[in-house]
């Protein structure tokens, strides 16, 4: 935990999450809970979701909006914070000890970074946001994406019971598709080969031609490409974009989402089935 999440940049969510100065959303990794909020000044900034007086949760919601002041205000004594930098601007004592000093109990901060619509926190306040160093490749192979300007449209939550390096194993091989993704396999022929990729057998030169998608990949022959799907993770949050193409209509992106869906819950039994969960 001390090595891997909390030593690298988190994901938290889309900017367009943040749209109003108030608004927050709330992360929890391991026993640490940390606030990400749109400050009055329009800035997002972080901070362990704890209050300095008796240690209570500010936030005690997933996502929402701070009052009508914009302030942080613990729920439990009425401590009341600056969303933008975290001072402590009022407590609900009828009188503060002589030695009393409000600048020594602010929140404590963590770094926030938005880049391309993403926003990300480090448990480190000090810490430099560097992109070519999170994602472990340049930015440019990131040009065909349109992050900035993608918006959500659909949310699904579940809770895996397996370990995280089991969930992302699986996507370093096909081995498992045809028995646990058979309607996947279907779709995509290259699949039921157990392969995800034409060059994962050394006879692949042999069928480097071919039209057929048992050997090129791709859709089967009479499927439509209507929606895109794209997955991406920040740290122990995984995401997947599924987008509409012009041709597309709602209808089948209710379906793209459905089908998306079955699809996790296969992974989640399955790997729920691997540590005896």
């Amino acid at each position: 935990m001390a090595t891997l999440w909390r030593d690298n940049w988190l994901y938290v969510s889309r900017t367009e999450a943040f749209q109003k100065p108030g608004a927050f959303r709330v992360l929890s990794i391991g026993n640490q809970n940390y606030l990400v909020v749109r400050s009055r000044q329009g800035n997002l900034r972080g901070f362990h979701n704890t209050c300095r007086h008796r240690g209570s949760l500010l936030c005690d919601k997933k996502e929402g909006q701070l009052g009508q002041t914009g302030r942080i205000v613990c729920p439990y004594h009425q401590w009341t914070y600056d969303s933008e930098d975290g001072t402590l601007l009022r407590t609900s004592s009828f009188a503060e000890p002589e030695d009393f000093k409000r600048s020594s109990y602010r929140l404590f901060r963590v770094a926030v970074a938005e880049w391309q619509g993403c926003v990300f926190l480090h448990p480190d306040p000090n810490a430099t946001w560097n992109v070519d160093t999170l994602f472990q490749r340049p930015t440019d192979n990131f040009g065909n994406f349109p992050l900035q300007s993608m918006r959500i449209g659909h949310r699904w939550r579940t809770e895996m019971a397996c370990n995280w390096k089991t969930f992302w194993e699986n996507f370093n091989e096909c081995l498992h598709c045809p028995a646990v993704h058979p309607e996947l396999t279907h779709l995509v022929p290259l699949y039921s080969r157990r392969i995800v990729d034409p060059a994962d057998v050394p006879d692949w030169d042999d069928h480097a031609e071919s039209n057929d998608p048992h050997y090129r990949g791709g859709l089967r022959d009479g499927a439509e490409d209507v929606v895109h799907r794209r997955e991406r993770s920040g740290a122990c949050h995984y995401f997947a974009d599924i987008g509409r193409s012009r041709a597309g209509s709602d209808l089948r992106l209710d379906l793209a989402e459905s089908f998306y869906r079955r699809l996790c819950r296969s992974r989640a039994h399955l790997f729920a089935a691997s540590t005896g969960a």
